[in-house]
């Protein structure tokens, strides 16, 4: 297969209430209930909104096909058991993952009001999207989460350090504080890329930056399509790309403590599960028995520090200038969403 010329596709101009409404038919069509329909798609569509395209309305033809294929329970609702007075864990049943993020969120909050620490465990929910959300919730809540995610065992497009195939998935990590005026939220992969950024440039037409994508010789490849052929022919890169053997590191950490540790699910020859699996610490800030209070003015005192190098700097998870109102994608994209909307074959 050639390498991509570089050559950007028609684009077009959409309201956030256009693709709501384009989403929210293509979910009630394969039998959603309206309730659920409208969380799912109001979350994608946010994610276009602020900018966030690798985890925005490309999702929804994941989120069809899923279902179609038997791997999604579109009417399926998360179930919550208490192990202890510390520990709980959210069962996604097979349904959308942005249900299970809210019951993470709803649960890690509560049991911070008794406990200065805690733990959510998470398994079976479908591609739950951002970490963030959840991060930001519990801090603006005053608490701090840590958080890790891996796929249950599948989605290994990831090659490990040295390695000669993708054995890892992108294995995302949160970290999240709460501070003023905006809390601390870290919500990152442990690949150099999210994959959601190399399928955004696949539906586009367009190559990725030779840094994101190997070969099995350790090559750099720029045609996201490589990713995606059977079997593929390219593969994503740790954090640090060929350097990245601590990017490896924490995805093989993550991994671990979101599949192993959690009981979820992990990669090996034979996984037969996919979706998200996860494990969510919660703290108080004031765990080591200082007061809240002080703990905050330490926060600022570190964000004050670290912004006075320039006016450019920008604290994690802080609100960044307006990105906007409409919605930017390619046209063959659009012309796909509407065909997911309508019940035609998928392009």
């Amino acid at each position: 297969m050639s390498e991509m010329s570089g050559e950007r596709p028609e684009t077009i101009e959409l309201q956030p209430r256009e693709a709501l409404d384009v989403g929210r038919r293509a979910l009630l069509r394969i039998g959603t209930p309206a309730d659920i329909a409208e969380r799912v798609v109001g979350d994608l569509v946010a994610n276009e909104v602020g900018g966030v395209r690798s985890h925005g309305i490309l999702r929804l033809t994941d989120y069809v096909q899923d279902a179609a294929a038997g791997l999604l329970d579109v009417a399926a609702r998360p179930t919550v058991c208490a192990h202890s007075s510390q520990v709980r864990v959210v069962d996604g049943q097979g349904g959308f993952g942005v249900l299970a993020a809210d019951a993470v969120t709803a649960n890690l909050s509560e049991l911070l009001e008794a406990h200065p620490l805690c733990a959510v465990a998470l398994a079976g929910a479908g591609h739950i999207g951002r970490l963030s959300g959840i991060g930001r919730a519990v801090a603006l809540r005053g608490g701090a989460v840590l958080g890790f995610v891996n796929y249950l065992g599948a989605g290994q497009r990831v090659m490990p350090w040295q390695g000669e195939d993708g054995r890892l998935c992108t294995n995302p990590l949160l970290i999240a504080v709460p501070a003023e005026p905006d809390p601390f939220v870290l919500d990152m992969s442990t690949s150099t890329v999210s994959e959601g950024r190399i399928r955004q440039h696949w539906l586009d037409g367009t190559p990725v930056p030779g840094e994101w994508l190997v070969d099995a010789a350790g090559s750099e490849v720029t045609d996201p399509g490589r990713l995606y052929s059977d079997p593929p022919t390219a593969f994503m890169t740790p954090l640090g790309g060929t350097h990245g053997y601590k990017g490896f590191a924490l995805g093989v950490a993550v991994e671990l403590l979101a599949g192993v540790i959690s009981g979820a699910g992990f990669v090996r020859d034979d996984a037969d599960k996919r979706g998200n699996g996860g494990l969510f610490i919660g703290l108080s800030p004031a765990l080591a028995g200082r007061a809240y209070e002080e703990v905050l003015q330490d926060m600022q005192a570190v964000r004050s520090h670290v912004e006075a190098s320039s006016p450019t700097v920008h604290w994690p998870g802080s609100s960044r200038a307006d990105l906007g109102e409409t919605i930017r994608m390619s046209q063959r994209q659009w012309l796909a969403l509407l065909d997911l909307a309508d019940g035609k074959d998928l392009l």
